[in-house]
């Protein structure tokens, strides 16, 4: 299956061209791999997506376990495990649930989804509806035994 339709879930004349040339999103490929690669010689690929190191303890939660600790010692709060019904502007500060207060938020909520609970204006809530999006699950497994020699 082609990459675009695979990880895309696009057809590629659905794809702008600009999205494959902004610098750093994909991978310049060294012609000289190509070449290899088309005469069936084995290459490695995109190096540095070859080779990846995970923290010695606490896997990979280690990475969020420090970026939350970070941000905590900078004084950013967070809300967690509870349902987000409404997000207003009050005076200059953002009023979540007619209870918490911020000068600024960050919300992980799906687009759409943060439209529905806040003061958004018909046409960028049109705007959105007309937007397409692909839903990615990420899965991961822990295994009590050294990893196989694949990922």
């Amino acid at each position: 299956m082609p990459y675009n339709e695979k990880i895309l879930s696009r057809p590629l004349d659905q794809l702008d061209a600009d999205w494959v040339y902004t610098p750093g999103r994909l991978p310049i490929a060294d012609w000289k791999e190509i070449v290899k690669s088309s005469v069936g010689v084995p290459t490695v690929g995109y190096v540095e997506q070859s080779i990846f190191y995970y923290p010695r303890k606490g896997g990979l939660q280690a990475l969020y376990d420090a970026a939350l600790e970070k941000a905590v010692g900078t004084g950013v709060n967070f809300l967690w495990g509870e349902r987000v019904a409404t997000v207003k502007n009050a005076g200059g500060k953002w009023l979540i649930n007619e209870r918490y207060r911020g000068n600024l938020i960050i919300s992980t909520i799906p687009l759409p989804e943060l439209a529905k609970v806040t003061e958004t204006p018909e046409e960028v809530i049109k705007a959105i509806d007309s937007l397409d999006y692909n839903s990615v699950a990420v899965v991961g497994f822990a295994l009590n035994k050294p990893a196989p020699n694949q990922h």
